[in-house]
């Protein structure tokens, strides 16, 4: 074994004393040669110090410095140097020396993507540092202002009136995995109604994407006892879905060890989801992507979502689109469930329901094939049961290829 070798084994081994840790990887020519799956090793050693981290993620991934920020025992001056480096700071505001500058930072960080993101997601945490609430105060987004809003108010509880749902979901007919789920569950304060459209890139895994977002759901509410507060249940549940979905489909075996199922990215598979959660007569509606929520109510159907596509982003930053992508502008997500944690921030929408309303959550599979008007008259003129079922055959008679899914809720 030469004497690399023999200090990389040295460096991974967790009695190594910290001084002899940073004695090897202050050795510039050592660390050019270590490579990245021993870096995450050494990475997980305990007992390497903040200044050895700080040496270790010089030149590294952005994949390696996430692991690193996972440590709870560093300092807020190097979580601001992550912060700096790219480092999800959503996951860093977790540490134990997070403080009122971690926050201010949280909220100036701005995504690329769609630059109010992050402060939409940080306008739903708890416990915000006033110094960073004041910020986000002055932020003109329409979501952070709700956001903010909504947070002040007291979790509900209050019986939800009589009704009636069904949902089903079914495959295209070209007899490919079928990606689309759906779940449902109501008892006598709650109902919850899910609707999910897996997107599957190269990997054609978003069955897995649309199941996780469904289950986790399901499971996150299935925890709750007493009053529910509805914009922390749908901002905790997206996040740990973004969670589930990462580590079911991560295929970085090397580095899965390391994560402990906090993960950063979802490897490009990810869900488009419609959420409805009715309390007493208050619905809360959680959507990200182009699955949709309808409304119908005195013989006129109401889209209660707008689907985050190119369309939906360049009306809301203010921006034209050049004319060459439009045609295809309303096909083009930006904003899904999936890709990294913050991004998995849902648009959330509140209505009372009344007696008589019907509700419809649609996949794109049948919202994308059959008109405003034919939904409305198959929500209306049938049976829930009977509804779900004319949804399914009619977008396969229409010519749909894509997948369905659809549930109906009467509010009798």
């Amino acid at each position: 074994m030469d004497q690399f070798a023999a200090a990389l084994v040295e460096a991974s081994h967790p009695g190594t004393p910290p001084e002899r840790l940073r004695e090897l990887l202050t050795d510039p020519a050592l660390l050019q040669r270590i490579p990245e799956s021993q870096r995450f090793a050494i990475a997980a050693n305990p007992g390497l110090t903040e200044d050895a981290l700080r040496l270790l993620s010089s030149g590294s991934s952005l994949r390696l410095r996430q692991l690193i920020s996972l440590r709870h025992d560093l300092s807020e001056e190097f979580l601001l140097t992550l912060a700096d480096q790219g480092v999800d700071v959503d996951r860093l505001l977790r540490a134990r020396s997070a403080g009122a500058a971690l926050w201010c930072k949280a909220v100036q960080v701005r995504h690329q993507s769609l630059p109010s993101q992050n402060q939409i997601f940080l306008s739903r945490e708890r416990d915000l540092p006033k110094e960073a609430l004041r910020l986000l105060e002055q932020e003109p987004d329409e979501e952070v202002a709700q956001s903010l809003r909504w947070r002040q108010e007291s979790p509900l509880e209050q019986q939800i009136p009589q009704i009636e749902y069904s949902g089903a979901v079914q495959g295209r007919a070209s007899g490919t995995d079928n990606e689309d789920r759906c779940a449902t569950f109501h008892n006598q304060t709650v109902g919850l109604f899910v609707v999910a459209d897996g997107l599957s890139g190269a990997a054609h895994t978003g069955h897995i994407a649309a199941e996780k977002s469904c289950q986790t759901l399901m499971e996150e509410l299935a925890k709750v006892h007493g009053p529910l507060h509805a914009q922390d249940f749908f901002h905790h549940s997206f996040y740990k879905a973004f969670h589930e979905i990462a580590r079911s489909v991560h295929h970085s075996h090397d580095f899965s060890q390391y994560f402990h199922g906090h993960w950063f990215d979802t490897n490009g598979v990810a869900a488009s989801v419609a959420a409805l959660l009715l309390q007493g007569r208050c619905a809360t509606i959680a959507h990200i992507g182009d699955c949709r929520v309808y409304l119908q109510r005195g013989g006129q159907l109401v889209a209660l979502t707008r689907d985050h596509n190119l369309l939906w982003y360049a009306a809301k930053s203010g921006q034209s689109l050049p004319s060459g992508v439009m045609a295809n502008a309303h096909k083009i997500l930006v904003r899904v469930l999936g890709y990294d944690g913050v991004g998995a921030t849902p648009t959330l929408t509140r209505v009372e329901v009344r007696s008589g309303d019907r509700l419809l959550l649609a996949s794109d599979g049948v919202h994308g094939t059959l008109s405003e008007q034919k939904l409305s008259e198959i929500v209306q003129n049938h049976s829930v049961r009977d509804a779900v079922r004319q949804l399914m055959k009619a977008s396969q008679q229409a010519g749909g290829t894509d997948d369905l899914a659809a549930v109906v809720v009467a509010v009798l």
